[in-house]
């Protein structure tokens, strides 16, 4: 091999075998000693990086083969790693299985790893000399070192360091395999580009499942997925994922057919984010594990690989599964979400039991209003996200406990205890906690006790206090002593009526803190927290303001939604809070804001069913603002300024069931526009400027009588257009709107013809019921995906021509009720058999016909 820089482009190399191979190729050669695999996120070189590590030792090429994923912040971990792949004894994954003699070694152990790292370093090479020298008569090559995202985030000096540990000779080298993102001088580099169209195709088909080949027209939209792949296999991976997780279970409305012909034609203006990745995002099933996935979003961020039980044990404790009465149910479903995570392709497995995220999923951006600070009930992923936390460290789940890994005998060296109430004994908490003044996280869900135990005061390690659901606390003021803590929540405490003033000045170190659902009217002192960057005050319905928030400069997320009796803040302005990022004063009564004049890193304003608010300060300075939601405050009337244009990355306006009359000037990110029930409301404005809409909202604006475009064929994202009470005459042209989904347009009585919808390929919904000055029936054979039509209530209906329901076999609702065309009935009665998924009819004789309890075959 030359020594000068030797690069292959990938897509030279024809399929993902052949790329295989000549990188073990490489490797094989004398003169390598380390091969780079470089490439954007997401096109498949820790994949190739894992086969080529199976492979090596499957063919007996190398004599081990050692994997350290490399994080921004990593420590003495890297050798922990480095130990559990050689022998599992090092870090055993049982609960009191070993008599105790094998437990208490293995604590030593531990405890040695972690305190004597020379030690542990000197147990490494050993092992892997005694390997080197039985692969010296094997005849087996190499050492095989894989570093997965490294590069800018190693120093030479660190990997010397490991290299120290690891044995190298001319008979048994050492070799190194790297993957990373960025490009830079090495001796031999292979660059990942995207694949072709047939190499994403070919995976695309060997990923899918079966079933999928029996939907008529197939190979169209296998084609089509592939080429919206743009040749990046993650977002293969995951689409495939996501279909086959549709495939294989029961999806609520998903069928195999609908779920493919989305991804086919599925677009989406998310800038560095394949449009594959976001639909597999929007075929999740629940709120449920939408919480998981962006928690998961937030944590893989900042943090390399995680035990799985770890990461379980941060979704319970940011409350994803709240309300529950024992921690096994939450550990249950948690379970369940990261095993559909899995299987979606969303996360993937590093190592034995270590998961992480799939890279190209990391630059999605949250587009729910509340977003993770907003869902979030302590913030882990951010508040921990320097590194300088270790974690929970090793911890399993029994016995209505998630705790620290180790034998039952020893409950001094428990660090992190998660705890249902009712597994403390009342009489004994105080003896139980007493044993445990190591623990630096303690969490205890519904405890039984009236104040705060004496034992847990004790401990002066505790990083981490959570107490919820804690409905019979009545004083926590003893809770000062603390002053190690960095995390507390006490929630649903709603006996406590106030706080001691003095409460938290020793806590300098405090970075979240949430008190949701205390009775107290006022909040202590909050100067000393200089370094708190959550302040979540949900549903504390009796608080009517907030001390100065002056001192808070590293303030992120303000959360007082629900606070219904808030009506002030002491500061005339917020500019000091510099890096907030969410304000949240949904359902509060407050009348008046202070200025916000430029906060850079706000991206979030929720003002929710805030009665009050007539008025807003001027928002032209907050340039990444994305989302703000007026939803519901009732008295909102105007915007003070004319133009919002300045504001790159705003996506979502809510100003439903305000008195807005008019908007300012919107810039052209913007991805939902909601104007529901805006009384006021008189004229839609243009959108021409607005050409990455998905989605356009302006139903029961009772007065809305004019819509300025005479076209929507610039809205090409739009998928939803609910138009419905209003008093709008004629629509714009919808024609060729091909990624259109629903179209509401219920109530509109004075509406009498319908542009032209030949080009809506795609509809779903079609609702034009109530409509009883509309005359002419669309023609139906456009809709051939159609899966509810709603002609109920259109009186003055005509049906001409050639009418026929034969091509909606998708057809799952059909509403005829008072529907002038009288024939509509005796039409779709002779096309029952050709629409397969039809499961209600409702009739013109006002009954309605439930087709899956008179013909079973109908699914």
């Amino acid at each position: 091999m030359d020594s000068v820089t030797a690069e292959q482009h990938m897509e030279d190399l024809g399929t993902m075998e052949n790329r295989k191979s000549h990188i073990l190729k490489l490797l094989e050669d004398d003169s390598v000693s380390t091969v780079v695999l470089v490439g954007d996120t997401g096109m498949g070189k820790t994949w190739m990086a894992r086969e080529i590590s199976e492979c090596a030792i499957r063919e007996g090429l190398c004599y081990e083969s050692l994997w350290l994923s490399v994080t921004e912040k990593y420590d003495i971990n890297l050798y922990k790693s480095i130990a559990h792949q050689l022998s599992p004894s090092f870090i055993t994954e049982e609960w009191g299985d070993e008599d105790e003699d094998i437990d208490s070694n293995k604590d030593v152990k531990d405890k040695k790893m972690e305190e004597e790292p020379e030690s542990s370093k000197h147990k490494i090479k050993a092992k892997l000399e005694e390997k080197r020298s039985a692969a010296l008569h094997e005849g087996k090559k190499y050492l095989l070192l894989v570093l997965d995202d490294e590069g800018n985030k190693m120093k030479d000096s660190d990997l010397q360091d490991i290299r120290a540990v690891l044995p190298s000779g001319d008979c048994n080298p050492l070799k190194i395999l790297v993957t990373k993102r960025k490009s830079e001088e090495a001796p031999v580099k292979v660059t990942f580009k995207p694949l072709s169209h047939e190499g994403s195709l070919t995976i695309l088909e060997n990923s899918i499942d079966k079933k999928f080949r029996k939907i008529q027209g197939f190979e169209d939209l296998f084609d089509e997925i592939a080429r919206k792949s743009m040749g990046l296999p993650a977002a293969i991976t995951v689409i495939a994922g996501a279909l086959n997780y549709i495939a294989r279970h029961s999806s609520g409305d998903w069928t195999e057919e609908s779920a493919l012909e989305k991804a086919a034609i599925y677009e989406k203006a998310d800038k560095g984010v394949n449009p594959l990745i976001s639909c597999a995002y929007e075929m999740f099933p629940s709120t449920v594990i939408q919480n998981c996935f962006w928690h998961s979003v937030q944590f893989f961020r900042k943090h390399g690989g995680i035990h799985y039980n770890n990461l379980i044990t941060h979704w319970i404790m940011e409350g994803n599964f709240d309300p529950f009465d024992h921690i096994e149910k939450a550990y249950k479903e948690g379970h369940c979400v990261l095993m559909e995570l899995l299987d979606r392709g969303m996360l993937k497995i590093q190592d034995v039991n270590i998961v992480s995220m799939e890279g190209a999923a990391l630059n999605m951006i949250d587009s729910r209003p509340r977003g993770y600070g907003g869902t979030a009930n302590l913030g882990l992923a951010s508040v921990f996200g320097n590194g300088e936390w270790k974690g929970l460290g090793q911890i399993t789940q029994r016995d209505g406990m998630i705790k620290t890994l180790c034998n039952p005998k020893h409950w001094q060296k428990v660090s992190t205890l998660l705890i249902d109430g009712s597994c403390l004994p009342l009489e004994s908490h105080d003896t139980f906690l007493d044993c445990m003044q190591e623990l630096q996280v303690l969490a205890v869900f519904n405890p039984k006790f009236t104040s705060i135990i004496s034992s847990l005061l004790k401990m002066d390690k505790l990083l981490v206090l959570l107490l919820r659901s804690c409905n019979l606390l009545e004083d926590m003021a003893h809770i000062k002593q603390l002053k190690t803590l960095e995390v507390l929540e006490i929630s649903g405490a709603s006996q406590i009526k106030s706080l001691p003033e003095e409460l938290f000045d020793g806590m300098t170190d405090l970075q979240s803190l949430n008190l949701s659902g205390l009775e107290i009217q006022t909040l202590p002192s909050l100067s000393n927290l200089k370094k708190l960057r959550l302040l979540i005050l949900r549903h504390c319905s009796c608080l009517n303001k907030l001390p100065s928030l002056k001192e808070l400069v590293n303030l992120e997320i303000l959360d007082l939604s629900g606070a219904s009796s808030f009506v002030r803040f002491i500061d005339q302005t917020l500019s000091f809070l510099s890096n907030i990022q969410m304000i949240d004063l949904s359902g509060t009564a407050i009348g008046r804001l202070p200025k916000f004049h430029c906060l850079q890193n706000l991206t979030r304003i929720l003002f929710r069913d805030c009665c009050n608010l007539h008025m807003l300060p001027n928002l032209q300075q907050l340039p990444r603002l994305q989302i703000l939601d007026l939803s519901g405050a009732i008295t909102f009337n105007k915007f003070n300024y004319i133009s919002m244009a300045s504001m790159y990355d705003f996506r979502i306006l809510d100003l439903s069931k305000t008195l807005i009359s008019e908007l300012p000037s919107i810039p052209s990110s913007l991805t939902e526009l909601k104007l529901i029930g805006c009384s006021e409301l008189q004229k839609l404005p243009c959108t021409t400027s607005l050409q990455n809409l998905e989605l356009l909202d302006v139903s029961n604006s009772s007065k809305l009588t004019e819509i300025e475009d005479k076209s929507f064929q610039h809205l090409k994202y739009l998928h939803y257009l609910n138009l419905s009470n209003t008093k709008v005459e004629n629509l714009p042209s919808l024609s060729n709107l091909k990624n259109l989904r629903q179209l509401l347009l219920k109530e509109c009585s004075l509406l009498k013809n319908l542009p032209d919808l030949e080009g809506l390929t795609g509809l779903e919904v079609l609702d034009i019921s109530g409509c009883e000055n509309l005359d002419k029936l669309p023609n139906l054979n456009t809709f051939k995906k159609l899966e509810v039509l709603d002609l109920s209530g259109c009186s003055a209906l005509k049906v001409e021509g050639n009418v026929s329901f034969e091509d909606m076999s998708r057809l799952r609702k059909l509403s005829l009720d008072r529907c002038g065309g009288m024939n509509l009935s005796e039409i779709a009665a002779k096309s029952l058999e050709c629409m397969t998924h039809l499961q209600i009819l409702w009739n013109h004789k006002r009954f309605a016909i439930n087709l899956q309890a008179h013909y079973p075959h109908q699914s």
